[in-house]
């Protein structure tokens, strides 16, 4: 149980990072900082005043600052006691390099509990949680008591472990593909349409424009997994078909959606400047971002994945979910995707905790290709229903016949246009050493030259051991 006063790095809001300073570090400059912060204060006095049921789901107690020392050498002393936590919050933003915008303002709180589930309850179960919270803050009115907060605490937030981080991926990406479909079964966001429409060219066919950005060293970069020659055929193919569902303007004959080219299919990554969260002096950036960018590829195993649905998303977008497939053998531990089957999601790990900047508005959970998009706030109610049954003959066909790709590359792409990968994007080959041990033999495939080398390592096994009969017994179909 705790009070939060305020984040000098937030989930949401995460502090720039110095590429020579180790996280060590910075957390021994911040835990110095917040002794000097303390010293400026007197043990601070609370009373709990109201307990609530937030529309987010959490259970709050809430709490107001009381008088209590009367030592005038403090911030928060006598006539101050009452603004205890405010003048504490203000300090802080002069003596951290960062506090983040995501900190409580004005709330001063206890979390004491949180409904997960959105339809575990009905609306008379919330009411009874309600009228508990009523009973309850009237008690505190009589009864309360003030207690004092008499030290602060540095909390660096522990990182799940791997099985519970995975296992939160999988469900949050299971609820998010399904609040995608139902989302998109609804009507389609007609003014979002209509503000997406104003970044492309209009005409026969619907071109994006090209960024036009405040200041010359302003830019976007993305960093994605291209789509392998078959896939993004097959990508290309479905969103072409869908798209030419929908009937043209009909005075105009204009065209009322676009088709991503199949030289541009993608899976989106992560951003290391995103253009609704520019990174500051982004181009500056970008040669670093790339050295970065090539030395993860070096601990990154080719992975495979599949598509499992297609769907048109609220806003208007044609999009195909993919989900990574477990590796059919053990990778090395050292491989930052050697749990294959979360790839796309340790590899976002990684560059959070790798690249200088991370976009508040970046893709999370999403593994995703943009086949089309709906560009016009006029089609018709019923071509678009259209347009959603086909989607879901496409997906039933998916599930007979998947065919997973194998993704063995990365995109750099310092992006020129709206919602499109066009731009200078060299190529960055995945090319981790994957070792896959057999008895006191190993061996090594290095996906990036598509060779291998069988190599003997002594570990305590008679030196007349021999290799396996074939190099290939060694790596079964890692190489298939």
């Amino acid at each position: 149980m705790h009070v939060t006063l305020f984040y000098t790095s937030h989930p949401d809001d995460l502090a720039p990072r110095r590429a020579d300073e180790h996280k060590s570090e910075r957390l021994s400059r911040e835990i110095s900082l917040l002794h000097q912060l303390s010293s400026q204060f007197k043990p601070i006095w609370l009373a709990p005043v109201k307990v609530v049921l937030a529309s987010s789901g959490a259970i709050l107690v809430l709490f107001q600052c009381v008088q209590g020392d009367k030592d005038h050498k403090v911030r928060n002393a006598a006539s101050n006691a009452e603004f205890g936590v405010d003048l504490l919050r203000q300090a802080a933003q002069k003596t951290f390099p960062f506090v983040s915008k995501k900190s409580p303002k004005l709330i001063i709180h206890s979390t004491l509990a949180r409904l997960i589930s959105p339809d575990a309850f009905d609306e008379a179960a919330l009411t009874r949680v309600r009228e508990a919270c009523q009973r309850i803050s009237q008690q505190l009115v009589n009864t309360a008591t003030p207690f004092v907060v008499n030290k602060l605490c540095l909390w660096h937030q522990a990182e799940m472990s791997s099985s519970e981080q995975e296992a939160q991926w999988r469900q949050q990406r299971a609820e998010l593909y399904d609040q995608l479909y139902e989302g998109g079964k609804k009507a389609i966001n007609r003014e979002g349409v209509r503000k997406t429409r104003q970044n492309f060219t209009p005409g026969p066919t619907l071109e994006s424009k090209p960024y036009v950005f405040p200041t010359e060293n302003d830019g976007v970069a993305l960093i994605c997994a291209p789509t392998p020659i078959e896939m993004a055929e097959r990508c290309h193919t479905i969103g072409k078909e869908l798209m030419d569902l929908l009937p043209r303007e009909p005075e105009t004959g204009n065209a009322v959606a676009c088709v991503t080219r199949r030289e541009l299919m993608h899976v989106t990554l992560f951003h290391t400047s995103h253009p609704g969260d520019l990174a500051p002096n982004a181009r500056l950036r970008f040669p670093q971002d790339v050295a970065q960018l090539k030395t993860m590829c070096t601990h990154i195993a080719p992975f495979r994945m599949v598509p499992v649905k297609v769907l048109m998303a609220s806003s208007g977008a044609i999009i195909m979910l993919f989900q990574c497939l477990p590796a059919t053998e053990k990778l090395s531990d050292d491989v930052i995707n050697a749990h294959a089957e979360f790839s796309v999601d340790h590899i976002r790990r990684v560059a959070k905790e790798t690249f200088s900047f991370a976009p508040k508005t970046d893709t999370r959970v999403i593994i995703h290709a943009t086949l089309g998009r709906v560009l016009s706030p006029d089609v018709q109610d019923v071509d678009l229903d259209r347009l959603r049954a086909r989607c879901d003959e496409i997906t039933a066909e998916l599930e007979t016949d998947p065919q997973p790709a194998l993704f063995d590359k990365l995109w750099f792409v310092e992006e020129t246009h709206n919602l499109s990968p066009q731009g200078p994007r060299p190529i960055y080959p995945y090319s981790a050493d994957c070792s896959i041990s057999n008895g006191g033999w190993e061996t090594r495939i290095n996906p990036s030259i598509g060779k291998y080398r069988v190599l003997h390592v002594d570990r305590g096994l008679p030196k007349a051991a021999a290799p396996p009969a074939r190099a290939e017994d060694g790596i079964h179909d890692v190489l298939k």
